[in-house]
């Protein structure tokens, strides 16, 4: 979301689809070659230490909530919209800081996915 602010609407909205897509695009590829949830979560969780700590611009990058979401979306649709279009908005109504609301939000959100998904390696 910071990109918003640093180059505007436009390039931020560019931007923050294109890192809901690289998540998405790891977690199905590599579903593709696993049958066991936990590598494709690890592919995403690679992609968002990637995103984070790029090398080539002094191991600096962004918070990674937009390529973790893309993962969501792609490994659990019902309960990335129940996080992105319920639980962020009311976390950041109640809270009203964008980034404790995020974690506050992603934190009992894995206790919420190893429920609803039956396996403990969401958490």
């Amino acid at each position: 979301m910071n990109i918003i602010a640093n180059v505007g609407k436009f390039a931020g909205v560019i931007v923050i689809i294109t890192d809901i897509g690289k998540g998405a695009l790891v977690a199905y590829l590599a579903s593709r070659f696993s049958d066991h949830i936990f590598i494709p979560l690890l592919a995403v969780v690679f992609a968002m230490i990637g995103h984070n700590w790029m090398a080539y611009i002094g191991f600096k990058g962004g918070k990674g909530v937009s390529t973790f979401l893309g993962g969501l979306l792609y490994l659990s649709p019902l309960t990335f919209l129940f996080l992105y279009l319920l639980f962020i908005p009311v976390s950041l109504f109640i809270i009203k800081d964008t980034y404790l609301a995020t974690t506050v939000g992603f934190f009992f959100f894995s206790f919420f996915l190893w429920i609803y998904e039956g396996s403990f390696w969401w958490v």
